[in-house]
């Protein structure tokens, strides 16, 4: 277990780690992203393709009937721009006379979205509950609206822009259920994440692998250097990096802590004989002043005694006290 935890505590888990929660985090966020934004996007690029297919429409009508340029195939540039944008297009005169339609069906669809935008059928007086008209834009004789078909199940954008010359406009184009293209589009963000875990945990294992093996190197230069061994050397590397410079740096100073102990070494080798001799002649002193004093006990005393003699008159005669005298001068 203590060794699972100090695995766990090293560099190269950890940044293994962090590399792989990065990935799963970016992941996670684009899928929070996707499920939020997806929708509004894919609704924006659609109005913004109709949008522009109404200004390319009314600028060939305009270039026909105003500026009477008839070069211009107004059927085959409809064809083109239906085909090129999935569109259903269809234009009628201001006497609801049928002028072009890309699609048959259309010119009878388009009572029924009607009826879709008025909430009934007018023809039975039936509501049909579900159905949703949502206005999307609505200015200068341009109205963009979402339709959703209970009935037929189908979603739209419907598009109803009166031309500039008077003739009206419409244009319809069928979405696929965005909540289905969200969840699409997850799987895939999904499967792209699993994927890429799978690539950074390799690329991380590899990177922390060789981000660690120096650290480890210098770690265990540095323990050796604790108990005082500076045989190993860090190996210097080509590359000019922050962990190459403490390497060359830890070099520098094992060498000079190295040689620094060997100084510190001689000079106490120099020291403890120092202290070994100075030892010495502390005891020859000492032996000296114990050898001295007991050389001077026996004199000493015979002095103190012969002197107290002659004090205390212990003889009386010349001849006696002289000898003591002698003795003490002795």
């Amino acid at each position: 277990m203590k060794k699972i935890k100090d695995k766990f505590k090293s560099v190269r888990i950890k940044l293994f780690s962090s590399l792989c929660i990065v990935v799963i985090l970016i992941v996670l966020f684009l899928i929070i992203i996707n499920n939020v934004v997806l929708e509004s996007f894919y609704m924006y690029s659609k109005v913004k393709t109709i949008k522009t297919a109404y200004e390319k429409i009314n600028q060939y009508y305009n270039e026909i009937f105003i500026n009477g340029n008839s070069k211009i195939d107004i059927d085959e540039e409809l064809n083109k721009i239906a085909v090129k944008n999935d569109f259903e297009i269809l234009i009628k005169n201001n006497e609801n006379l049928l002028l072009y339609s890309s699609d048959e069906n259309l010119n009878s669809a388009i009572d029924k979205i009607n009826e879709i935008i008025l909430g009934q059928d007018r023809r039975f007086n039936i509501k049909y509950q579900g159905n949703k008209d949502i206005v999307i834009y609505n200015k200068n004789n341009v109205s963009i609206r979402k339709i959703v078909d209970v009935k037929s199940n189908i979603n739209y954008i419907f598009l109803t822009a009166k031309l500039d010359n008077e003739n009206t406009l419409y244009i319809r184009i069928p979405i696929s259920p965005i909540q289905e293209s969200v969840k699409i589009s997850n799987n895939l963000l999904i499967l792209i994440g699993g994927i890429s875990i799978v690539i950074a945990g390799i690329i991380a294992s590899f990177l922390s692998r060789k981000f660690t093996e120096p650290i480890t190197q210098l770690n265990n230069i540095a323990t050796d250097m604790a108990k005082l061994d500076f045989s190993k050397k860090y190996i210097e590397k080509d590359t000019e990096d922050e962990i190459n410079d403490l390497g060359k740096s830890i070099n520098i100073m094992s060498d000079k802590l190295e040689s620094t102990i060997k100084q510190l070494r001689a000079t106490n080798i120099e020291l403890e004989k120092d202290i070994e001799e100075k030892s010495k002649i502390d005891e020859m002193r000492k032996q000296f002043i114990s050898d001295v004093s007991h050389e001077l006990k026996t004199p000493i005393a015979l002095i103190q005694g012969y002197a107290e003699g002659l004090i205390e008159n212990v003889n009386t005669d010349d001849e006696s006290r002289k000898f003591y005298a002698e003795v003490i001068l002795d």
